[in-house]
């Protein structure tokens, strides 16, 4: 993809990397997805296909985003988000600040990027369900 490249995130696994850089607005990438009928998530959920699913149109659905779409890390401090172009079938990469050239390129799993809600994922090696929790907010004395 030109502009990015893969490499390992300490504590992560694999992360994607800006090699340039990428104002807010621009698109960072355009990913194609792959669907899961209603009747395909279940088998799917028991693989570690789990862990880079992402919820489609209806909520029984599935998609696996193609390219570098299911590798993108979560951040409860993104510079980017990503929507869905469901009529194209397509996951969109979008930045929302500034990122430099070998920055990590992240975005807010719960879709909305200010969202502090906690996650539920699933290890990619184990499968076991992770909750992640948003960090504490930092309270100054006076």
């Amino acid at each position: 993809m030109d502009g990015l490249r893969v490499r390992q995130t300490k504590g992560k696994g694999r992360g994607v990397y800006a090699t340039r850089e990428f104002v807010p607005g621009e698109v960072i990438e355009r990913c194609p997805v792959l669907r899961f009928a209603a009747r395909e998530v279940q088998p799917a959920m028991k693989t570690i296909l789990a862990a880079y699913l992402f919820h489609w149109e209806d909520e029984d659905q599935r998609c696996l985003p193609l390219g570098y779409g299911a590798i993108y890390n979560h951040s409860y401090t993104p510079n980017a988000r990503y929507y869905f172009q469901h009529t194209r079938g397509l996951l969109v990469v979008k930045a929302i600040k500034r990122i430099r050239p070998g920055t990590e390129v992240t975005f807010n799993y719960n879709f909305v990027p200010d969202c502090l809600d906690p996650l539920e994922v699933p290890d990619a090696r184990t499968g076991k369900l992770l909750v992640v929790e948003p960090p504490a907010k930092r309270v100054r004395a006076r």
